[in-house]
């Protein structure tokens, strides 16, 4: 596969997709998936995990984007540019 490892959030959004029906939708692809209670606790793990040169793709509806720059610390005024 083409990305390895793949670490499912919940958004914090009412309608966001469960957990465990992300997850059984990549049951059968060869990916390891793995899930995590939180954008910041999911960002503190990865950040810890990557090489100088990995990349971490954060994809998925606008609330999920929004939660992961707000849990780095930036503001509305600071990715608005």
């Amino acid at each position: 596969p083409l990305f390895p490892e793949i670490i499912l959030v919940r958004s914090q959004h009412p309608r966001s997709a469960w957990l465990v029906y992300m997850q059984n939708l990549l049951s059968n692809t060869g990916i390891i998936v793995q899930t995590s209670p939180g954008m910041k606790e999911t960002l503190e793990k990865v950040s810890f995990s990557m090489g100088e040169k990995d990349l971490a793709l954060i994809t998925g509806s606008l609330f999920v984007v929004a939660e992961a720059i707000e849990s780095m610390g930036k503001t509305p005024t600071e990715y608005e540019r």
